[in-house]
């Protein structure tokens, strides 16, 4: 990785922040918060429509913010905001899915199109769902 914020061995510098903000250091995380701000859009550049990419940014740092006191500062930094950033990427590749799957204009129901039918073949009276719905 080759940004300013990020050394050769991952985000240490990060994470150092991060463990600082964790013990109360208001001014390391309010840094760490700005670097990320800035480094977001960078990572969500290729994984988002452009006008998407605010929006992720937005749920990303609410997320590592949630997740601030899970981080564990014997361990890498990298892998753990990555996590975080990269699961809140799927939420919105699988919200977008979602929306696209439903239809533009709910249809309204009618004698033929409602949810449930008689099925005129089997003989019985039981309901079953119609195709159409």
């Amino acid at each position: 990785m080759h940004d300013a914020n990020v050394n050769e061995d991952g985000f240490d510098r990060w994470g150092m922040l991060v463990s600082a903000a964790q013990r109360g250091d208001e001014v390391a995380y309010e840094t760490f918060l700005v670097e990320l701000q800035a480094w977001l859009p960078r990572y969500y550049r290729h994984r988002c429509r452009s006008s998407a990419i605010d929006d992720a940014v937005q749920e990303a740092l609410l997320a590592v913010h949630a997740k601030k006191q899970t981080y564990d500062r014997a361990r890498p930094f990298g892998p753990w905001l990555t996590a975080i950033v990269r699961y809140k990427w799927i939420d919105w590749v699988r919200t977008l899915k979602r929306e696209s799957a439903l239809p533009l204009a709910p249809r309204r129901r009618t004698a033929r199109t409602s949810r449930f039918s008689s099925c005129p073949t089997s003989g019985s009276s039981s309901p079953t769902v119609a195709a159409s719905a």
